[in-house]
């Protein structure tokens, strides 16, 4: 430590920049490759999270659409409700037409 330290005393003040230059381009280097491989680290999370997404949605619409059918075979059985359930369905097929978008996005994006 005192040889650095007697090196650096030992230096012109021209040396000294240069070497202070050296070290700072070192440590922007450093930083810069950490900071690409965090980069990379984040595009794979995000890869993986659409992914996730694209299959939530996909079982959100199969749901939507199970649920919408038996609203229209409830609808069959019950004529007082008929209205009712015939709508409540076709808003159900409505969602899992918009989740079916969504889900082609996050495929996309995966």
């Amino acid at each position: 430590m005192q040889q650095a330290m007697l090196s650096r005393m030992s230096r012109s003040p021209d040396q000294q920049a240069g070497s202070d230059r050296d070290d700072r381009g070192e440590e922007l280097a450093r930083h810069s490759s950490e900071l690409t491989r965090q980069a990379e680290d984040l595009r794979e999370r995000q890869k993986d999270v659409s992914a996730s997404l694209a299959e939530t949605s996909s079982h959100l619409v199969a749901t939507e659409r199970r649920v919408a059918d038996t609203l229209d075979k409830l609808a069959d059985t019950r004529p007082e409700s008929e209205a009712r359930l015939r709508r409540q369905a076709h808003e159900a097929r409505e969602f899992a037409d918009s989740e079916e978008e969504s889900a082609d996005k996050h495929e996309e994006d995966a």
